[in-house]
């Protein structure tokens, strides 16, 4: 296993980064807890909503997104979950010695509307 190093300065201070390689799959898809959270809250997604989406049962959604390390699921739900935010309008972002991340695809991106109201009628 081969290490990049560097350094990186903020505020003047040198820091010394590792970037450790990627731990990618057979099929290219290396996604954390922390960005399926991000991406599905960028586009105001319930968990019960992605499970509809996916197919996939809510625990496995919620046993993806506990942890902010790369998702303890299978390849295909990894890719399933991934494939499905993104045709939602989210963009993942790999990680570089800032970190991996989500964004919307669009300036002008709306996040998808509640079906149910959020609060009591």
């Amino acid at each position: 296993m081969r290490f990049n190093m560097g350094a990186i300065v903020h505020n003047g201070y040198y820091f010394a980064t590792m970037i450790v390689p990627s731990t990618q799959n057979r099929l290219g898809v290396t996604v954390t807890g922390a960005q399926l959270r991000a991406a599905r809250g960028l586009l105001n997604m319930s968990v019960s909503d992605l499970s509809e989406r996916t197919g996939l049962a809510m625990n496995t959604i919620r046993r993806a997104e506990a942890t902010n390390a790369v998702a303890p699921i299978t390849t295909a739900n990894a890719q399933l979950l991934v494939s499905t935010l993104e045709a939602a309008g989210v963009v993942f972002i790999q990680a570089d010695t800032m970190g991996a991340g989500v964004r919307l695809g669009a300036v002008d991106q709306e996040p998808l509307q509640r079906r149910r109201p959020s609060g009591p009628a």
